[in-house]
């Protein structure tokens, strides 16, 4: 059954005279939700007035999506998953996370996800490691969320369980990846932000490690493995890092991975990946939060983009 409902949200006009970012140049769009995959996939769409989808998001059935204008102007969509507390609801959801499930969340849209060469690979096509005992490691939670106004941005999040090792706690590992490229007639993608954000979980609720750490400039393209290691939990990614610079940014309760630069034919792909280590009170939520945004045009070519939250 698919439920439909109207938001409002007005673009932020760029220095060229009221061109908007992602192409909303619109008051309204309308939200719709759907179960998708038998049920086990949620379907979440945003569309403008003539049917033309902007953002989608594909995610688990107890997951909340949503839109949102940021402080820098942009707009971006993000997803808070439903977020278990206990080790054997955790286990539980690993147990119940199939292939097929996987596959259906990350699929890309053809149409777009095709334009030029094939997107980079994701998901099921490249598994991540995942180094542990039992259950521990093992994905529990996943979806993607997607832009498509004017850009091709895909955003995914994995969730995994770390060993506790801190009385009175527990461990959660975040990995996302972001991957896009621009489809307009005008302008060029020239930023991709991935954010984890915990701002909304209980206190103490701390991230204490992330990857990358630090800056990686890229003059070319170049293969990167990207990983992170906790607790006897490892997990690692190799990517196609481009031109021109990734860049993480953390803070007690919130990290964020991001790819700047510049790219305008629609078949050259950027990508940025991260991972992130939360410890949280047991019993008690982490408030994880998943959003992606994405920039077009040489306003956000900076480091004042990339370094705010």
């Amino acid at each position: 059954m698919a439920v439909a409902s109207a938001l409002l949200f007005t673009g932020a006009a760029d220095g060229d005279g009221g061109q908007q970012h992602h192409g909303v140049d619109i008051a309204s769009l309308v939200k719709s939700e759907k179960a998708i995959n038998k049920g086990k996939t949620k379907l979440v769409e945003f569309k403008d007035s003539h049917g033309e989808r902007k953002f989608y998001a594909k995610v688990g059935p107890r997951d909340k999506v949503s839109l949102r204008k940021t402080s820098d102007g942009s707009l971006e969509i993000g997803v808070k998953p439903y977020d278990p507390v206990t080790d054997a609801e955790v286990d539980k959801m690993a147990a119940e996370m199939q292939a097929d499930v996987l596959g259906e969340r990350r699929r890309p849209l053809p149409e777009r996800g095709a334009a030029g060469r094939a997107a980079p690979s994701w998901g099921l096509v490249r598994p991540p490691e995942a180094i542990a005992a039992g259950s521990a490691g093992l994905i529990y939670s996943a979806g993607c969320l997607y832009i498509t106004s004017e850009m091709y941005v895909k955003g995914c999040y994995e969730r995994r369980r770390v060993p506790e090792s801190i009385a009175g706690w527990y461990l959660r590992m975040d990995t996302s990846e972001i991957s896009g490229h621009h489809v307009g007639t005008y302008g060029g993608l020239t930023g991709m932000k991935s954010r984890h954000d915990y701002d909304a979980g209980y206190a103490g609720t701390e991230v204490i490690k992330n990857r990358p750490a630090a800056t990686i400039e890229a003059g070319s393209c170049r293969s990167q493995s990207i990983g992170i290691n906790y607790e006897g939990i490892e997990v690692s990614h190799a990517i196609q890092v481009c031109p021109e610079r990734l860049s993480p940014y953390v803070r007690a309760k919130y990290f964020h991975h991001a790819w700047s630069g510049r790219v305008w034919r629609d078949g050259d792909w950027r990508d940025s990946l991260g991972h992130s280590v939360v410890k949280a009170r047991d019993g008690h939520s982490n408030g994880f939060d998943y959003r992606i945004s994405a920039f077009q045009d040489d306003a956000f070519q900076n480091d004042s983009w990339v370094n705010a939250g």
